[in-house]
C-alpha cells in the first residue's frame, strides 16, 4: 500500500511517519510505503496547485492536512475557500481512482503568538470533520487525543509543530486506527 503524507509543515516532518509505517505493517501484513507530499508554510491553495504531482505518486491513500495554515491570518485562505480546495483535493484524488482512500486529518493545537494567528483554528479543524462526512472519507480526529495529553504544551514547545516524540505517540495510534478501518 503506497500512503502519501500530503500537507504542511506537520507532515512534512514531524517523525511519524515511519512509526505509522510500521505500525500498519504489523496491524495489516502488508508492504506499506509512506511518501511526503507536504511543505512547511503551505495552504490548500499550494496542495491544489501540486496536485499533479501527489497524483504520480499514485497513492492507495492520501491523508490529507492543511487546517492548520489554512487557518492562519498569515498564509491563510477563508473558510470558503478552504472548503472548495478540499472539495476540489478529494475529487481530484478520486477521480478515475475511485478506490483510492482519501483521510481527512486534524493535527495539534497551537499555542501563544502561533495560536493568536489562527484565531478560527476550531473552525477549520471543524470543517474537517464536516467534509468527511459529506465527501464520505476517512476522519482522523487527533484534537482528543492531543487535549488528553498530559503537559501537551510541552509536547509544543514551538506553539506550533510537536516533538517527534509527541508526534508519535498521538498520530500514530490515531491515524493507524482510521486506516485499518477503511480496508
Amino acid at each position: 500500500m503506497r500512503i502519501v503524507s500530503f500537507g504542511t509543515s506537520l507532515s512534512a516532518g514531524g517523525g511519524w511517519q515511519a512509526g505509522l509505517r510500521a505500525r500498519l505493517r504489523e496491524e495489516l501484513g502488508a508492504d506499506i510505503q509512506v511518501l511526503i507530499h507536504a511543505k512547511p508554510g503551505a495552504n490548500s491553495d499550494w496542495g491544489v496547485e501540486t496536485l499533479p504531482n501527489v497524483l504520480e505518486l499514485e497513492p492507495d491513500l492520501v491523508v490529507i492536512e492543511f487546517a492548520i495554515n489554512d487557518a492562519s491570518l498569515l498564509r491563510g485562505v477563508s473558510l470558503a475557500r478552504s472548503r472548495a480546495n478540499m472539495v476540489n483535493l478529494v475529487m481530484a484524488l478520486q477521480a478515475g481512482a475511485p478506490e483510492r482512500k482519501i483521510v481527512l486529518m486534524t493535527m495539534n493545537p497551537a499555542f501563544g503568538l502561533k495560536r493568536m494567528v489562527r484565531p478560527l483554528l476550531g473552525q477549520y479543524y471543524a470543517l474537517c470533520e464536516q467534509l468527511a462526512t459529506e465527501l464520505r472519507v476517512g476522519f482522523a480526529d487527533l484534537r482528543p487525543a492531543w487535549a488528553a495529553l498530559p503537559e501537551v504544551r510541552r509536547a509544543i514547545p514551538d506553539g506550533l509543530h510537536p516533538t517527534p516524540e509527541a508526534a508519535r505517540s498521538v498520530i500514530v495510534p490515531g491515524l493507524s486506527e482510521v486506516i485499518v478501518a477503511m480496508q
